[in-house]
């Protein structure tokens, strides 16, 4: 039976260079996000570490992850890609109407220095 509740709250899962993940969490606090460090086991036996947003899905959380990304693209040389449905997309070039759309639909974003 599926229940007709559907949660809130959802998590979206970021991966940053480690030299950027504590102003990463800096810059979400500025805009009302809350970003955690998550430890997980990998594959092989060691931890991963990523971090993950829990956020109100819908129209208001995706502006503000695209301005926090904005805000440290100012600060540090990086590419920014969003996974969603199995297809990675960079947001190099994009509009921000279509920025703020994938970033609705994604599972993942990563950050990757430049």
């Amino acid at each position: 039976m599926v229940s007709q509740n559907q949660p809130k709250f959802s998590s979206l899962v970021f991966y940053l260079p480690e030299n950027i993940k504590q102003t990463f969490i800096d810059e979400c606090a500025v805009v009302g996000l809350e970003a955690k460090r998550v430890q997980c086991f990998s594959s092989n036996p060691s931890f991963r570490e990523y971090l993950s947003i829990l956020c109100e899905r819908g129209q208001k959380f995706a502006p503000q992850v695209l301005k926090v990304l904005s805000m440290l693209q100012k600060k540090t040389s990086i590419r920014i890609e969003v996974g969603a449905d199995r297809k990675i997309i960079d947001l190099h070039g994009i509009s921000t109407d279509d920025a703020i759309k994938l970033i609705q639909a994604a599972n993942t974003i990563r950050v990757i220095d430049t």
